[in-house]
């Protein structure tokens, strides 16, 4: 759903419900290993839960982002806006709330030009999940803590009660804050995840019963027409649905837990292997799928789409086998791996320092607007109209303007009948006039197209001192 949503096809404007599947599969597993943990010795390693949680994320966390900014050094994503910081909070696990804070909406990487989306975008719901694996061990302790002053099935009915209340909060919080916060906020889709969380406690607590094999079908059913019939930019993940999606999707995922024909097909060789290395495919993907589009491939066509899963699976072989299978399966302390892991990330985030920060088409260097205002000119002087300069062009302006006749290139062709005395091109190196008493000062007013004018006339003034000052 991802893929074919990330790589633009409008038959799944809303493949991002793979995301949610995703969420809701990570709160049951994570869950999963922790009552099981709990029930076997009676309390829950947290060191050793975190350290295992970083050498499975983050090796090819970080060297996605280390490949994306040697991307960066190389001359890629040069107009990505604010890279550096986007790298930063990414590596930090923070990239949901950075957008948050931020000018930009999620809906604007898919109108947005090519050159002006950030290569970590899809780091937002990997935020959210560390977010989640951060708090829910310890959340989760205090249940079990409770739970024996209660009853066993307190466990139960206190996560059931937390994902109620979340579902609740979602839609408030979208209507209150907008759907960008709905959309990113790891409060708004943390009823997704608390769904697969209590499934993993009713699985631990009780035999499912057989009918919910019965759901399997429909349910993913229900997640695939979903993925079809939302729309990219609006709907539930806009205004605070998506823990109905939860629910479907754990009610899928226990359906699946059960003996099926379904099940069967999902446990054979081909859907096992790409779920071992699907953490890498999310992970690589979005970066090689916007560095194609910025050369100018169309990834909806057959040969692009081919050549960008084929670059991604590539990459994520490599990583899976040389990196991260290795560092997961090694026998180490946890204390060291924390202690590893750490230092890589702070290597990393010193590394990102040398990274420059894109600054947008729109966005320019404050410096060149500074040196040419006129805040820095001396203006109190009475500006001195000058008589025309004596070298002029021979065909004026308003000539040129006169016969000039607009041509569409795609459906006409050049007039048979050409003027016998066509005007003269504009001279692009004009011999300057004799500068007056003091500059000329120019404001610039207006929208994309005059603030890329401006941006020339400011350079320009830098040039020409003695001519104009340019503010913006």
């Amino acid at each position: 759903m991802v893929l074919f949503f990330h790589a633009g096809f409008g038959w799944m404007g809303g493949g991002y419900v793979g995301v949610s599947v995703f969420f809701t599969l990570s709160g049951f597993l994570i869950t999963s290993l922790l009552v099981a943990e709990h029930a076997e010795t009676g309390g829950v390693a947290l060191r050793t839960f975190f350290a295992r949680r970083a050498r499975r994320l983050l090796p090819a966390s970080m060297l996605s982002l280390l490949l994306i900014a040697l991307a960066r050094l190389g001359g890629a994503f040069s107009f990505t806006p604010g890279l550096r910081s986007d790298l930063v909070s990414a590596a930090l696990q923070i990239f949901n709330w950075t957008r948050l804070t931020g000018e930009t909406s999620y809906a604007a990487q898919f109108t947005d030009a090519p050159q002006l989306v950030s290569p970590v975008e899809h780091y937002w719901s990997l935020a959210i999940e560390e977010q989640f694996y951060a708090v829910w061990p310890l959340t989760l302790l205090g249940i079990f803590a409770l739970s024996r002053r209660v009853s066993r099935t307190s466990v139960l009915g206190i996560a059931t009660g937390m994902f109620l209340v979340s579902a609740i909060a979602a839609p408030a919080i979208a209507s209150a804050f907008g759907p960008d916060v709905a959309y990113w906020s790891t409060f708004s889709r943390l009823g997704e995840l608390l769904a697969g969380a209590v499934l993993a406690i009713v699985v631990a607590h009780r035999r499912l019963p057989g009918w919910i094999a019965r759901l399997t079908l429909p349910g993913g059913l229900a997640l695939l027409a979903a993925a079809v019939w939302f729309p990219s930019s609006s709907g539930p993940a806009y205004s605070g649905w998506m823990p109905v999606v939860g629910i479907v999707s754990a009610s899928w995922i226990g359906g699946l837990l059960t003996p099926s024909r379904l099940h069967t097909a999902l446990a054979s060789r081909v859907p096992v292997a790409i779920g071992k290395v699907s953490y890498g495919l999310y992970l690589f993907h979005w970066p090689v799928f916007v560095l194609l589009r910025q050369r100018g491939w169309e990834l909806t066509s057959i040969s692009g789409l081919l050549v960008a899963l084929a670059l991604t699976t590539a990459i994520t072989l490599l990583s899976y086998f040389l990196l991260e299978r290795p560092i997961r399966t090694a026998n180490v302390d946890p204390r060291l791996t924390l202690f590893g892991a750490s230092a890589a990330l702070a290597s990393l985030l010193a590394f990102f320092l040398i990274v420059p920060s894109g600054r947008g088409f729109l966005e320019t260097d404050s410096s060149v607007l500074a040196a040419a205002s006129a805040d820095n000119a001396d203006l109190d002087a009475e500006l001195e109209l000058a008589t025309p300069n004596s070298i002029a062009a021979e065909v004026p302006v308003s000539t040129v303007l006169s016969t000039a006749r607009p041509v569409d290139p795609l459906t006409e062709d050049p007039p048979s009948n050409p003027p016998s005395n066509p005007p003269q091109a504009f001279d692009t190196d004009p011999v300057l006039p004799a500068q007056l008493n003091r500059p000329v000062r120019i404001a610039t007013i207006g929208d994309s197209t005059a603030h890329i004018v401006s941006i020339a006339l400011a350079r320009w003034s830098i040039e020409n001192p003695g001519y104009i000052t340019s503010d913006v």
